[in-house]
Parts: structure tokens; sequence; C-alpha cells
């Protein structure tokens, strides 16, 4: 019998995104873990901090920074929302701990978590504490010491109702308690709002300014006139915040994932970030508080040498090995664990090919599932892996990524030839002369190299550019994978690695495989002084002329974004037709009747409707071209000039208009989609095959904006609104605009689909 001929209905037991967030790290505990080594070690940092007895006061502080580092898809996320669940069932007293997660998608928003998470009522509690102490020394003769200090801990009572009648002046104990306070922070405001706490009517002013408001009348005239929303001002809050409920024998887990956002968006204040940093690692260590840092292993290179001796522990995620796999795939099809439909070969061929990287194994396992399910074949081989390889694995179209180089040459300003061919069977699809024909550098791009054969068809190129022209130097790129055991044999005819294309370091590393190349080529060409001027002033023209052409390569660069988004939301709408169909099918309707538009959740409604908003203001074309349509005057007409000429404006502009079609047709999507009488199952559960569709259209939606990091929208964050020049002056800082941009569209698909699910009986309870 078939493996699958035992299921009614077809439930894939793979993510189609594969893509964790913390937010879902407390609803459920049944989600797939592989007990990892690395996995083990972060865990048993973290539940042996908890479980060890806290220091007494005065004894030498026993705080850990725990780095989680590893590359986009090994698991970061997933294991911090495994440390999320490891603190919640190791804590069971939360007076006395306390853990908190946190995604690092800016900064303020970070810390805001933090201190909505604690409240007001905790941090007064803890300001009592250290006031309560602060009293009992000064009666320590008195023999109510004791009395006093557990009165003054009462949350219901405040302490000017305690000292009063044991005849102390208030206002020297709270000048005390200032000075404690000032002792873990240079900035005197935090002293004076968590001071102003004791006193009653000022709960409101101190909690809105502590969480990021702008001080209040009542603040500013006691001395406290800045906001905390600068990153080093943001750090240095949450430092204190730790001290005060990390310390005095308590625990305190704080878990931030993807900390590496916050260096990458510092720009040129990454000088005074690093400085704030290296103070909070200090003094969460000093507090006894435990400190959980996700990112990217390239972020511990932007830290000084002091910020590192501070880290306890560091933990570096590696990809799965084959028997890490297996495991996984027999604990997604739980209860039965079976391997089927894959076998033991294809899983090594699997893990080759991705690195083990469980992002990538959990999609192409999504993939040649229901390959394996569509085919009717109960094994899945070697051929189908290759296919979903080349599918899934590429970054970009080869087409994409030649305008990827093209950008990149043209950046560099070396002048180039695209297409070009060497007599009759050569041919290069970049070729950079030094002298013509005879020198130069010739660039090949290639899809995946999975196979001996297509390992050949390589190097019978090599033979033939080298045969039509000796002095060549070679660039591979590759545009997906590079199949095991088939380096070697590249290695062996070209002067460098092939040059496998990831988004991230793609422009660095061709930009400096070509200056290799033709700095190779310099050296062993004629020492003829003239001639080597003329190739350096033909360079210099070729980058002037660049140059110049700049902004009319921005201005199709426009046209191009839009012809692309326009191609992509045709392919996702046929995506969504063909899923229609068969959400239809199973549900014995007609598709007609599935396309019907229908409301939205009003959580959902409110996501795409920041999203569409955030896009649209950012651009702001329309109040432009109508304010200058309307004004008539050249001062209006060359003001818009003036901003359609700043550095890199269209391009970002294009990016967002992209963005904005994206989003829309990602909006209409699940509008369609979203009908609860078709797509529920019995008892008003979401139905398998209306699951995998919203995946599907989700997956669609990443596909077509996983290459448009937000970052590129910055040269229009840096802009002031147009709308400012009416007069108007709401989010005109810099810092609430990106903060703005963010909220709005990062991670956007996982959040709807989450939104999506809950409005449905099955999911939250």
């Amino acid at each position: 019998m078939s493996a699958h001929e035992s299921d009614p209905l077809l439930r894939n037991p793979f993510s189609a995104m594969a893509v964790a967030s913390l937010a879902d790290s407390g609803e459920t505990g049944d989600d797939i873990t592989i007990d990892t080594d690395a996995i083990r070690r972060a865990t048993g940092h973290v539940r042996g901090y908890l479980l060890s007895q806290p220091p007494r006061p005065r004894a030498r502080p026993d705080g850990n920074v725990l780095l989680i580092l590893g590359d986009y898809g090994t698991g970061k996320t997933h294991l911090a929302g495994r440390l999320v669940r490891v603190a919640a069932e190791t804590m069971h007293d939360p007076s006395r701990s306390l853990h908190i997660e946190a995604t690092a998608e800016n900064p303020l928003r970070m810390y805001q978590r933090f201190a909505h998470k604690l409240g007001l009522d905790r941090v007064r509690a803890r300001i009592n504490d250290y006031y309560a102490d602060i009293v009992a020394a000064q009666l320590h003769q008195s023999g109510i010491a004791a009395q006093a200090a557990d009165v003054l801990r009462d949350p219901d009572r405040r302490p000017g109702e305690v000292i009063e009648p044991l005849q102390l002046m208030e206002s020297a104990l709270l000048r005390e308690v200032q000075r404690t306070l000032q002792d873990v922070t240079d900035n005197a405001d935090f002293g004076k709002a968590l001071t102003l706490l004791l006193r009653p009517g000022f709960d409101d002013a101190v909690w809105s300014w502590l969480t990021g408001a702008e001080p209040t009348p009542v603040l500013v005239d006691r001395g406290i006139t800045e906001a905390i929303s600068a990153t080093p001002d943001v750090f240095e809050a949450m430092g204190v915040l730790a001290l005060l409920f990390g310390g005095r024998e308590r625990r305190l887990v704080l878990i931030i994932d993807e900390f590496d956002k916050i260096f990458a968006a510092a720009g040129d204040d990454t000088g005074s970030v690093l400085a704030a940093f290296r103070k909070m690692l200090e003094v969460f260590t000093k507090a006894g508080a435990c400190l959980v840092l996700c990112g990217h292993p390239d972020f511990v290179g932007t830290l000084d040498p002091s910020a590192v001796e501070r880290v306890t522990h560091s933990v570096e995620l590696a990809g799965l090995s084959e028997g890490q796999v297996r495991e996984l795939i027999e604990q997604a099809q739980a209860p039965e664990r079976r391997l089927a439909p894959f076998t033991v070969p294809t899983v090594g061929y699997l893990v080759a090919l991705t690195g083990g990287n469980a992002r990538k194994v959990i999609r192409m396992c999504h993939r040649l599932f229901q390959l394996s399910w569509d085919a009717g074949q109960t094994d899945i081989t070697a051929d189908m892996v290759r296919m979903v390889a080349r599918e899934l694995l590429r970054s970009l179209s080869s087409q994409e990524i030649g305008s990827r180089a093209s950008r990149e040459l043209d950046a560099i300003g070396w002048s180039y030839v695209r297409d070009h061919h060497f007599g009759e069977h050569g041919r290069a699809d970049f070729w950079i002369p030094l002298d013509g024909d005879s020198t130069g550098c010739a660039v090949l791009i290639r899809e995946s190299l999975l196979t001996r054969d297509e390992i050949n068809e390589v190097s019978q190129r090599l033979t033939t550019l080298r045969a039509a022209t000796p002095s060549v130097r070679v660039v591979l790129v590759v545009n997906g994978v590079i199949g095991p055991n088939l380096v070697e044999p590249l290695r062996e005819q070209l002067p460098n690695e092939p040059l496998v294309y990831v988004e991230r370091d793609f422009g660095k590393d061709f930009r400096a495989l070509i200056g290799a190349a033709m700095g190779g080529l310099r050296g062993d060409a004629s020492a003829d002084p003239d001639l080597d001027m003329r190739r350096r002033i033909d360079h210099l023209n070729v980058q002037q002329s660049n140059i110049h052409g700049f902004i009319e390569k921005l201005t199709d660069h426009v046209d191009n974004v839009g012809w692309s988004a326009d191609l992509q939301l045709t392919l996702i709408q046929k995506t969504l037709s063909a899923l229609n169909s068969k959400v239809a099918e199973l549900a014995g309707t007609e598709s007609g009747d599935v396309l019907v538009r229908s409301p939205l959740p009003p959580e959902v409604d409110r996501l795409f409707g920041d999203a569409v908003a955030v896009l649209e203001d950012i651009t702001q074309f329309r109040q432009m071209f109508d304010e200058s349509i309307a004004s008539g005057t050249e001062d209006m007409l060359r003001a818009v000039q003036r901003r359609l000429r700043v550095q890199d404006f269209l391009q970002a502009a294009g990016v967002a208009t992209l963005m904005l079609k994206a989003v829309r047709g990602f909006t209409e999507a699940v509008r369609t989609w979203y009908l609860p009488e078709e797509v529920t199952g019995a008892g008003g559960e979401l139905s398998p095959p209306a699951e995998r569709a919203l995946d599907e259209i989700c997956w669609a939606y990443d596909a077509t904006t996983e290459y448009l990091p937000l970052f590129m929208l910055d040269p229009l964050v840096a802009l002031s609104p147009w709308k400012a020049r009416s007069g108007k002056i709401d989010d005109l800082g810099k810092v609430s605009r990106r903060t703005r941009v963010q909220d709005a569209l990062d991670n956007l698909s996982p959040r709807v689909r989450r939104a999506v699910l809950r409005s449905f009986l099955y999911t939250e309870s």
C-alpha cells in the first residue's frame, strides 16, 4: 500500500514558510524541536541560571549574557521561543522571577515591550523595596526596622504614611533613594523619575515618560526634558529596569531576537550605540539578570573587545545533520513517525544541497511532500530533490542576477559587454575588456550545478573561452547551489571559488572578485606606462559616464519595478485561482462561489490598512503633484524636482511602489480566500485544504517581497514629509517614521496568518 493511501485527505506536515516568531512561543508547546548540541547548551545555561540560588546582597553578582548566533534560517528564533518556554516552566514565583521576550524591530519598540511587560505596579513595588531598605538602615538601632520595612513593602501603602509616624525626614530619605538609583546610570533623569513614583500624583507622568513619551510639564519643571527615544537612551533605560528586577535576590530573563538589526540600523550613531550596549551588558551582569541575544554571527564583529568580554556564553547554531533531518521528518509525521515518502539517500542529498539549513530543509520538505502526493509515488527521488532545489534555492532569475551584476560593474566603473561571443562557440554573460578581445575578465552566470554533466558543461565553456582568449580571467556566479562533491572539479579550473549568489554579500564579493581578476591581468600585461595610463583614463571616463546616466537608469528602474510588480501579482492571482478551485472541489462548491469578496476580521483589516497607508504616505507622490498643480508657481515645481533628484529617491520610490502593489495583491488574495462558510469544516475549524491555501498565499507574498528589504526605503524615511510644507507637523521625526514603516511592514505575512487563524475557533482559546 502507498504511504499516502491511508490518508483520506492530505495535510502537509511541513510548513510552507518555515518562519518562526517569538509571538507564537507561548501559544503551543507541541512544535518540532530537534535536540541538537546547541539547543542543549543554550537551554542548559538558562535553566542553570534559573535554578541556582540568587546571591545575597553585596555578594558577587552572577548575571549572564548569552549570545545565540546563526545564519538566516538556522533556527535562532525557534530556539529563542524554546528558551521562553523553559523560563516559564522553571520560574514558578512571578513576584521573584520574570521572563520577557522581544524582537528588535527597532530599539524603542523593544524597550517599550519590556517596560509594559514589567508594568507600573511592579516598578513602583521595586522602588518601594529600595526605600524600605534605606528606612530600615536608618532605624537599625531602634528595634522596629523589620516592622517598618514590612509595612513599606505593602503595595497599598504610600511611604509617607509610614514615615510620618516614625518622625523621619521624608525628603532626606528620597534624596538617598535618588542617589542609590543614580549609582547605576549617569543619567540623573532616571533617578528623579523613579523617585517621583514614591510620591502621590506622579504615576501617570512618570510611567508615560518611562515608556517612551515626551516628558509632561510636571516632569520638565523637575529637569526631565528629553524623551527616551535614541538607542543609547533605550539601552540605558533597559539597564536601569534590569537592576531593579534582576538584583535583590531575584531572577530576570530577557530574550531579544534579531538583536543585530539594531546595529545594522545605527548608521552614523554606531559609536554611541556600542558604548550604550557595553553599559547595558555591564548593568545586566551587575544586576544578576540573564540577557539572551539572538543574531547573525557578523554582529559579533561589530563589537569591541570590552563588549565581547562581558559575554558569558556563546552558542552558534550549525546546520542539521542527516540523522537530525530524519528525526525532524519523523516527528513532523507523528504519531506514525515514518520517514516515507523520503528515503535515507534522498535525505542525505537534501542535507548536502541545503547545508542542513533548517528553513531551507523544511521548505523543500513541504514542496517534496506535495510533489510525492500529487504524483502518487511512494518514494521521493533524487530527480525530484534536484527539481525542487532549482525552484526554491535559487535567489533570483538569471536575468535578475545579470541586472544586479550590471549595476555592480556600473558602480565600480568598468566598461563591459553583455552576452559577448568569442568565435563560433565561446560566450560570456559579461566581458570586461582590458585590451579588446585579447585580454579581459569573463563572467559566467549559471543556475544550480547539481550533476556531473552540468559540471562538464561548465568545463567545456571554460575550455572554449581559453582557446579563443588565452589571457582571460573567469568569474563563475552560481544562482542556487552546487551539489555535494562537485565543487572540487571547479576549483581545479578557476583561480577563485565559484561565487554562489547570496543577496546580503553579493555586491561586496562580486566587486572583490572582479577587482582581483582585473588587477591580476594588469600585472600580467605589458609594463608600457603609456598604455597603462590610457587604460586608467578610459576607466575614469566610464565612471563619469555612469554617473551622468545614473538618474536616467533610476527612472527606467521605476518603470521596470512597476512591470515586475504587475507580473508578480498576476502570478499570485493565478495561484490563488488554482487554490480556490481546489478548495471549492474539496468543499463541494463551484469555484465561482468561492471567489467572492468578503469582509476580513478587524485585526487583519487593520494590518493591511496600516501597510498600505504607510507606503502611500512615505512616497507622497499624489500630495506633491496635487500641490504643484494647484500652486502653479515655479518655486513649487522646482521643489518637486529637487525632491525627485535626491540621491536614491527614485530607486527607493520604485521599491515602495512594488511593495504597495504586493500588499494590495496580498490583501485581495486573502479577502478572496476568506469565506468562513467555505473554508471551515465541522465545528467551525479551519479545513486542512483551506489552511494550505492560506499558507500558499502567504508564501507567494513572501517570495514576491523577499528581496525588497525595508532598509531600501531609508532614502524616503530620511526626507521630511511633504505634508509638512502645508504646516502639519505629525510624523516629522525620522525615528518615528522609521518605526512606523517597520511596525507596518516587517513580518507582515506571519502576522496576517496569525490574525486570520485567531479568527477561527480552533486556534487560541
